[in-house]
């Protein structure tokens, strides 16, 4: 095999590894409606299973990257994908709320290096001119994720509400064998460096985008958890139907997101975030306007996903583009860690307030984070 065959062989392999730390993350949302109804679970304790995980992703985001230079790339992604397969065992192991909430553990902390491994094994294999295609692919991995999610496992949840979570062992342990048996990291990665982690830290550009990124998160995750439900409950949607169209913002990002990241190397990433982050908050405010009919959800949420496109590709490449290269994975832990504050303070205030100011505001109100993502990410200097 040629070197240009195995790096795509190599991307590859990683992008299944790395769908199995988002199927996990997002195995949750499906479930609301029945964890609701069979263990009588409340829109609080669904949030905070959510929170559960966004904190193990918050505390754990930081050590990855440094420990990523010490131990190399394949080692973490090892040893992420073998807390995927501890994290899924205890939720079929103990299949209740206590047992979800121990599962949700391991995978937050198996997530906190999602975004690391896929984003450092690029450079590696590609040149700085071939960039753009590799990380397009990349970026759509959270997508893709959301649909395999979001469609099997409301079928799978018919064998047992904890079936879903077979099929992220499975798949966590597929990505594991694949990733140790295929993939070759090539004698250019460094290891036993020290790196800069202050430099990162006092950027105040880097926390500028990290917020944006965090308040897209807060409203994404608010609303992949409970739409579904809120359709359910007060739409009277079945649960597959409700899952179906919550998944239209993501499919819209599957075919948008390398285009937006074409159109930032041509006319800036941020003439597409502040647009994005202000149209988001506005496009929040017509949540409660919206009729239960289906071809109108069908239509706002698949504007709102051509509207949240550019957040990924953008994010990323301006934080690439901000920092030296040395530092880049450090960045892109900044962005998981606020990632991880995002979901684990999305859901749960979204979740607490819906028995105080009803469904439509409350996800209405998870937008709010958006309008000030408009002003930092405006007064972020992003090359």
């Amino acid at each position: 095999m040629s070197n240009k065959e195995r790096r795509w062989m190599v991307l590859g392999v990683t992008y299944i590894a790395a769908l199995a730390p988002q199927v996990t993350l997002l195995s949750l949302p499906p479930l609301f409606p029945v964890l609701s109804s069979a263990w009588g679970v409340t829109t609080a304790q669904l949030g905070f299973l959510m929170a559960i995980f966004g904190i193990g992703i918050a505390v754990s985001a930081l050590p990855w990257t440094l420990v990523l230079p010490r131990i190399g790339l394949k080692k973490v992604g090892m040893l992420s994908l073998s807390l995927l397969l501890v994290g899924s065992g205890i939720c079929l192991i103990f299949p209740n709320y206590n047992g979800l909430l121990a599962g949700q553990i391991f995978g937050g902390i198996a997530y906190g290096a999602a975004l690391i491994y896929p984003m450092s094994i690029v450079p590696l294999w590609f040149s700085a001119g071939e960039y753009g295609r590799a990380y397009g692919c990349i970026a759509t991995i959270f997508p893709v994720s959301c649909i395999v999610a979001f469609t099997v496992d409301p079928i799978l949840v018919q064998y047992g509400i904890m079936t879903p979570y077979l099929l992220v062992f499975i798949w966590s342990l597929i990505g594991l064998v694949l990733w140790l048996t295929l993939v070759k990291i090539p004698s250019e990665e460094r290891k036993g460096i020290d790196v800069d982690l202050h430099e990162v830290l006092v950027n105040r550009n880097v926390w500028m985008v990290a917020y944006g990124w965090a308040a897209f998160a807060f409203f994404l995750f608010s609303l992949l958890g409970f739409v579904p439900m809120y359709l359910v409950k007060m739409g009277s949607f079945s649960l597959r139907l409700a899952t179906l169209l919550a998944l239209l913002p993501l499919a819209m990002m599957i075919w948008n997101r390398p285009i937006y990241g074409f159109l930032s190397d041509k006319i800036g990433k941020k003439k597409l975030l502040v647009p994005s982050l202000l149209l988001q908050f506005l496009l929040a405010l017509a949540i409660p306007l919206i009729p239960f009919e289906v071809i109108y959800w069908v239509v706002y949420l698949s504007i709102l996903g051509i509207v949240m496109g550019p957040m990924s590709p953008c994010t990323l490449a301006g934080i690439a583009s901000i920092l030296k290269s040395e530092v880049v994975g450090i960045g892109m832990g900044c962005l998981n860690f606020a990632a991880g504050v995002a979901i684990c303070l999305g859901p749960i205030i979204t979740g607490y307030l819906i028995p105080f100011v009803g469904w439509p505001i409350a996800l209405t109100l998870s937008a709010l984070p958006c309008a000030l993502g408009v002003i930092t990410d405006t007064i972020a200097k992003i090359p």
